[in-house]
């Protein structure tokens, strides 16, 4: 027997360390220890969290996981009672690992002994702020489903409803987006949809469906309701708008009261087949709640659609309420009831609701200002529609007489909202797709000129028919090109499709059409005059407003046109049209410095403004057609002649030179397409492009924006060469120059640097301009770009097995000597630990012998204490620790010295290093490997001592 004073003993002398502590309750396995242990307080207390700025870790609790495997493996009655004692007295704690802990010993014990913990447990849940971790969620519900079971179902249900209470949103009121009340949950929202789903069935089948009504899901339906709309006394609960109709095969919404609402209406439809006798007290149940919200009566009247006898006096009593007949909110599940009773009621019961109907609606609103103004004969008619084949004499002549005013009663729901609210998804067109294509392309034009639009929101719009029109004109691309002509007397909105369609087509078509047409867009006036255009208010916004979008999409189909390798290549002999097109596109407004200030954004992205702009994408396809001309005239071009192609195009090179000019064209975007192509240009006339690379890339510090706007687009877009780089190396060093002063967002193109300088460090011989740069790179990159241009050099690494990698492996172990010289010689290791981290790829290349490469790394990781890839890492350490076990067992301290607690209790890659160090036979080694396995069990982690224990 284990004495109280043996223990104090123990705890007070031998366990002072953590991992002292671990192994003590890892290991012990006897139930004695448990009564000294409670009479000690080591139960007490369950560990506290730990805050670390933004970061919480829950601590381990090793007395809890002993508990749970003397609770689990006992069957002595006295000790399970002690368990169940020590838990209850056990103080609450904000730890959800260990309450999830305390939790599974209490289901691990006969539900008798733990049913006062189970008051306990739902006094800690009942708390308005407390948030209910996944883990511990799970162990409370598999903790309840085991109370359950044994039969006491009003304790488990409290807790239940703990666990899917809803809670007011966190932000005040007047924040709420839209002014619309947040509600939350106390558990992981996907752990909640999980509990309503899979576990709550199990719950009623154990508790019955009455009581989980009564007790939970009515309840907290209830308030989920109120939080919603955020008034406690109201009976509109705005339910027809977000459960348009109660037994919804598809909800997508999963807000909690419509999660709870389906909850409840399941379950009581179970209950009603389980035991069709308690519908009087369920119906009850439903109803006597104040206030008596919509959504409750709208499940009473679902419900009742149940025929029986026990609910037939039920549904009549309802049928016959001139109340509910009248409210708006309850139409849609009373004319279900009505349509489904009213056959098989009685004569006397038929007519006393007809002579309701008959009354006309009586509206009792609390808010009279929410009143509809509902036209008395047709609410009349909705009403009788759905009985009019049982209607008596009278009431059929009247029916028969308000039909003749209304043919279709079914079309007067759309006028009246109860029945089911819809959602509109815009433009929508007169046409449908398969319309447009039973149509010709001039039965297409005809019928454009001629609809007019009946305006309104909801309503087929010129926007609307101009997207069906362009999916028709990509799939005919060849009938309607040739009818390209007749779309000059349309509006922009419809002309603009046209080109849209024709960009997006796979197929071959007439250009000839497409370009006459194109150039007479080119020579209108960029306004467009809707003064002899019928239109109906309110339509401005689904029509162009002018000519700009057109001619954007005019220029996006010559850009597809010219391409090289595209599928509806222009053919050269329309190079004049062409020409003529581009050079009045570039001619466009915009954008202009302000267009781009307003919708350039915070990053400045010129290269994709550019494509969403006319004049932008103009020169784009003013490129294109330089190379384009290029590939077609290549035959008559001197090779000797540095000019190249541009000495052929003199009004080509002339508009080029005349757009770079700031004081010409001070557009951005446009600047950011000539740094896009400037590759291609540089391959087509290298002497033209060398000439404007002061101009297109300055120097100037009130130029910056400029260079940075083409920089990026050139960084992005090219392929780096040695040749185009030695030309643009003083570009380089500027723009590296410009890391330390310019915003991150501004610049953009510093990532790309680091990859085209780490393809250039790659090359077979060493270049110095290149050398010289990089070299900048680093002294004035920060750590993340730093060690992005490291990770950068090892993936662009050449292949090992040539004899041609031999200098750039010197390169590569001359920099990372550099590198660790001056990290260790200066303050700067405190702020490069990302750069440091990225030689550990290094580490793992094939070509740096291991001898080497593990002096460089243990060089590293005692300033770093981490590394890049580390499972990469660690596996290759194992395998060179047979050889290299010195080495490889000072790197791994290193690793374990700057490991956090997560990481060393979950890894397995240290244990395989220190186990093979440990088999290598090196008494060194293993005298070293000793010593990290007892400072990582000095750190709480004893299962590392395993390694010690095997290799003896």
């Amino acid at each position: 027997m284990i004495k109280r004073e043996q223990v104090k003993r123990l705890l007070r002398n031998h366990i002072k360390r953590t991992a002292d502590h671990v192994y003590f309750y890892e290991n012990i396995s006897s139930t004695d220890w448990l009564e000294p242990l409670f009479q000690e307080g080591v139960f007490n207390k369950l560990p506290e969290p730990v805050v670390e700025g933004d970061f919480v870790s829950y601590p381990f609790w090793p007395e809890g996981q002993y508990l749970l495997r003397m609770a689990q493996s006992t069957t002595d009655e006295a000790t399970q009672v002690l368990i169940a004692r020590i838990i209850e007295n056990i103080s609450d704690s904000e730890n959800h690992y260990a309450e999830a802990v305390r939790v599974q010993v209490a289901t691990a014990l006969p539900p008798g002994d733990a049913l006062k913990f189970v008051k306990k447990l739902q006094r800690r849940l009942s708390g308005q702020e407390l948030f209910i971790g996944l883990i511990w969620a799970d162990a409370i519900i598999n903790f309840a489903l085991r109370i359950a079971k044994a039969g006491h179902a009003t304790p488990v249900l409290h807790l239940l409803r703990s666990l899917l209470k809803v809670l007011p949103g966190p932000r005040p009121e007047e924040e709420m987006p839209l002014g619309i009340p947040e509600t939350r949950v106390a558990i992981d929202w996907w752990r909640y949809v999980q509990l309503i789903e899979d576990d709550l069935p199990n719950f009623v089948d154990m508790c019955g469906p009455f009581k989980v009504l009564k007790i939970v899901l009515c309840p907290l339906l209830d308030w989920a309701v109120e939080l919603n709309i955020g008034d406690s006394d109201s009976q509109s609960d705005y339910s027809l708008i977000w459960r348009p109709v109660i037994k919804e095969s598809e909800i997508h919404d999963t807000s909690p009261h419509q999660l709870l609402t389906t909850a409840v209406v399941v379950t009581a439809e179970q209950a009603i087949q389980k035991n069709p006798q308690c519908v009087h007290e369920l119906v009850k149940l439903l109803e006597n709640r104040r206030p008596l919200r919509a959504i409750f009566v709208r499940i009473v009247l679902h419900l009742l659609t149940h025929e029986s006898e026990e609910s037939h006096g039920l549904a009549t009593d309802r049928l016959s309420c001139p109340k509910i007949m009248s409210n708006i909110e309850l139409w849609a599940e009373y004319d279900n009831l009505l349509r489904r009773r009213f056959p098989n009621l009685s004569p006397e019961q038929q007519d006393k609701i007809v002579e309701n109907i008959l009354a006309g609606p009586r509206l009792e609103r609390e808010n009279p200002d929410t009143q509809m103004l509902i036209n008395e004969d047709e609410w009349i008619l909705m009403r009788l529609r759905r009985i009019s084949e049982h209607l008596p004499r009278e009431a059929s002549l009247r029916y028969q007489a308000l039909r003749s005013k209304s043919p279709d009663p079914a079309s007067l729901l759309s006028k009246y909202p109860p029945f089911r609210t819809k959602s509109w998804i815009g433009p929508t067109s007169p046409q449908s797709r398969d319309e447009m294509d039973r149509l010709g392309p001039r039965e297409v034009v005809a019928f454009l000129k001629e609809w007019i639009p009946k305006g309104g929101w909801d309503t087929p719009s010129p926007e609307g028919l101009s997207r069906i029109l362009a999916i028709t004109v990509k799939k005919n691309a060849a009938d309607y090109a040739d009818e390209a002509h007749a779309f000059s007397d349309l509006e922009p909105t419809y002309v603009k499709a046209l080109f849209y369609g024709l960009k997006e087509t796979g197929q071959k078509f007439p250009w000839g059409p497409v370009l006459q047409l194109s150039r007479w867009i080119v020579d209108q006036s960029r306004d467009y005059d809707y003064a002899d255009q019928q239109r109906a208010d309110g339509q401005a916004l689904d029509r162009d407003p002018d000519w700009g979008w057109t001619r954007k999409s005019i220029a996006h189909l010559l850009k597809r046109g010219l391409e090289h390798d595209g599928q509806i290549r222009i053919p050269y002999d329309y190079w004049e049209d062409v020409w003529y097109v581009c050079e009045k596109l570039l001619c466009d407004p915009e954008p202009t410095p302000e267009y781009e200030q307003q919708y350039g954004g915070d990053l400045y992205d010129f290269t994709n403004m550019s494509l969403n702009t006319v004049r932008g994408t103009a020169m784009h396809a003013v490129m294109a057609f330089v190379e384009w001309s290029s590939v077609n005239m290549c035959e008559g071009i001197d090779p000797k002649n540095e000019q190249g192609i541009l000495n052929k195009l003199p009004r080509v090179r002339q508009v080029l030179e005349k757009h770079l000019s700031i004081e010409f064209d001070p557009s951005l975007s446009v600047r950011a397409v000539y740094g896009e192509w400037f590759i291609h240009l540089y391959h087509i006339s290298k002497e033209w492009a060398s000439g404007i690379i002061p101009i297109l890339f300055p120097l100037e510090r009130d130029k910056q924006e400029y260079f940075l706007a083409a920089w990026h687009s050139f960084c992005l877009m090219s392929r780096i060469e040695i040749e185009l780089f030695e030309l643009l190396s003083d570009r380089y060093n500027y723009a590296i120059e410009l890391l330390k002063d310019v915003s991150r967002d501004l610049m953009r193109s510093e990532y790309k640097m680091a990859e085209q300088l780490a393809k250039l460090f790659a090359l077979e011989e060493e270049v110095p301009s290149v050398k010289v740069t990089i070299d900048k790179f680093f002294l004035f990159a920060d750590d993340h770009l730093r060690g992005y241009m490291v990770t950068s050099m090892a993936v662009n690494s050449p292949d090992y097995e040539s004899e041609s990698v031999t200098p750039y492996v010197d390169r590569l172990k001359r920099l990372w000597d550099q590198r660790l010289a001056v990290l260790e010689e200066s303050e700067l290791s405190n702020d490069s630990q990302r750069e440091l981290e990225a030689y550990g790829k290094w580490f793992l290349l094939d070509c740096l012998s291991p001898d080497w490469a593990l002096k460089r790394l243990l060089r590293t990781l005692k300033l770093a204490k981490n590394v890049a890839d580390w499972p990469g890492v660690c596996t290759k350490l194992a395998n060179l620790s047979h050889d290299y076990p010195n080495e490889t067992t000072e790197c791994i301290r290193c690793l374990a010295e700057g490991g956090d607690e997560w990481f060393l209790g979950r890894t397995n890659n240290y244990k395989i290093v220190l186990s093979s160090v440990m088999d290598s036979g090196n008494e060194e080694a293993k005298e070293l490997a000793t010593e990290v396995v007892n400072y990582l069990v000095a750190r709480g982690f004893p299962n590392y001592r395993s390694i010690i224990v095997s290799s003896e």
